[in-house]
């Protein structure tokens, strides 16, 4: 006899998995569909969201790409990310506008404080949740603000340090400084400046430092030197620029300046004659000083003197006729190999792939570490740096071969081309160049591109070649520098005191 009601569960069940079953299947149908029809999220997907604002969004899909991105698409999925958290940040500032001002040190104890700093940070719990990111509160005393506390950037300047990107990301990170730490923002943008003295943001920082000239804040003592170079170069390019028109000598001999505009104003200081002074402020009207009738004008001098001076006793100054200071950029890489991650592993380096790691090594002379690299035959070992390579590049590197063919460094730049610098018996090759020279003696080695058709190589100074052509090297398959590799050919052993690249 059959147990009717242990059979009709047993359907119940069966047509409950059935369902489950169709469902799952219409599910992945549907996901297969649109796999099929939209494909995965790109690269060009996460900019155009960038573009069109929707940096959350943008976001998500370049977390999605961590894991399968090439490596020159990296750079920029690491890139757009830094960039697209920034905008985030000043998006969610718009919309807790209110919100920001009742957060602000000064409300600090009332009960909209309290209200806007619970509900502003559940708002960033929920983005930091949903974008692995880092946005963060900083009060401030007359509104507080919302910044990212930098942890895309410094994820994208440890992996592609030297990158051409990474300007504009230091830039950004100028910026927060300039909104969350006002007192310190000119500062920041004078060191930005020093490194990066071409830069395309020259216009914004110059504005930007006439502001903060009339701050007491801002050390002008310190820093008057950069600054007239800084002028220098900007009025050369914007002759007629307004911050230009404000730039002064002095014709007079040890002027008086007052803390007032007129005579009757004490005296706070002296201007001297030829002086370069910047003018701060105008007074409205024309005074009468002796036989004359000018504007009285509130200066400071390179030497962060301030105060006001009569008109008669300043002279336009003609920027162009001044030649802009040659100012080269900081090095990108400028590694010593002071410090070590092991006995084996430089600390901004990593191994080539398959490498004898301990091949590796460093010993010390006087105060500097030497790395050398010794390999047997057959050994592959060397150093990498996925450092942000580009056609326009100088390397220098201080080295010596100690015996069989390896090579001294090699720069592959984003289209797989490479110049390599390699040690031989008696002799220093690059591009099927053979350029003889004792190679067991120290060296420094430079090779300068602009355009990275052609380099030019200078052995300790002195021009070996101007047209050394990039070639492709199978071995140095990735972007970026290596240095200190064995052939794998022979026994072979070469040391570096240093090296360092812009």
């Amino acid at each position: 006899m059959i147990d009717i009601t242990k059979e009709s569960a047993f359907s119940k069940w069966k047509t409950r998995i059935l369902i489950i079953a169709i469902a799952v299947a219409v599910i992945a149908g549907l996901a297969f569909a649109g796999a099929w029809l939209f494909g995965d999220p790109t690269l060009d997907d996460a900019i155009d969201d960038y573009e069109s604002g929707e940096y959350g969004d943008a976001i998500e899909t370049l977390n999605s790409l961590i894991p399968r991105a090439g490596y020159d698409d990296l750079e920029k999925v690491y890139y757009y990310r830094a960039r697209s958290m920034n905008r985030l940040a000043e998006t969610i500032e718009k919309e807790f506008s209110d919100e920001l001002a009742a957060a602000a040190i000064d409300k600090k104890g009332t009960p909209d404080y309290s209200e806007a700093v619970g509900e502003i940070q559940e708002t960033l719990d929920e983005i930091n949740r949903d974008t692995n990111g880092d946005l963060a509160l900083v009060f401030s005393r007359n509104r507080s603000r919302i910044v990212s506390r930098g942890k895309f950037y410094d994820e994208f300047t440890s992996k592609f340090r030297g990158s051409a990107l990474i300007e504009d990301l230091d830039f950004e990170e100028v910026q927060k400084t300039l909104k969350t730490d006002p007192e310190k923002g000119a500062a920041s943008l004078l060191n930005f400046y020093r490194r990066y003295p071409n830069t395309s943001y020259l216009a914004h920082i110059v504005k930007y430092l006439m502001e903060a000239l009339n701050t007491d804040t801002f050390a002008l003592k310190e820093n008057g030197k950069v600054m007239f170079d800084l002028f220098v170069i900007y009025g050369n390019k914007f002759p007629t620029s307004p911050e230009i028109t404000k730039l002064y000598t002095v014709s007079g001999d040890n002027v008086n300046l007052r803390n007032s505009p007129g005579t009757e104003g004490a005296i706070v200081g002296k201007a001297m004659k030829d002086e370069t002074v910047i003018q701060l402020e105008k007074s409205m009207d024309t005074m009468q000083a002796g036989d004359v009738r000018d504007y009285w004008y509130r200066i400071t001098t390179l030497s962060g003197v301030r105060g006001w001076i009569f008109g008669k006793y300043l002279k336009r100054l003609d920027i162009t006729s001044i030649s802009p200071v040659e100012i080269k950029e900081a090095w990108t890489l400028e590694e010593n190999f002071s410090d070590w991650k092991d006995s084996n592993t430089p600390a901004s380096w990593g191994h080539v792939d398959e490498a004898a790691r301990t091949c590796l090594s460093f010993y010390e002379s006087g105060s500097s570490k030497i790395a050398r690299c010794a390999a047997k035959k057959g050994q592959a070992a060397g150093l990498f740096s996925r450092l942000g390579t580009a056609r326009s590049f100088t390397v220098e590197a201080r080295a010596r071969s100690c015996g069989g063919r390896s090579t001294a460094f090699a720069y592959v730049m984003p289209d797989g081309r490479a110049f390599a610098l390699d040690f031989a018996e008696e002799a220093a090759e690059i591009s099927g160049m053979r350029i003889p020279l004792h190679s067991g003696d120290w060296h420094i080695y430079t090779l300068k591109s602009d355009n990275g058709a052609f380099a030019q190589l200078m052995i300790d100074g002195e021009v070996m070649s101007a047209r050394i052509e990039p070639v492709k090297l199978p071995r140095f398959g990735l972007r970026g520098v290596y240095c200190l590799n064995s052939s794998g050919d022979e026994d072979s052993c070469a040391e570096m005191g240093y090296i360092k690249i812009r």
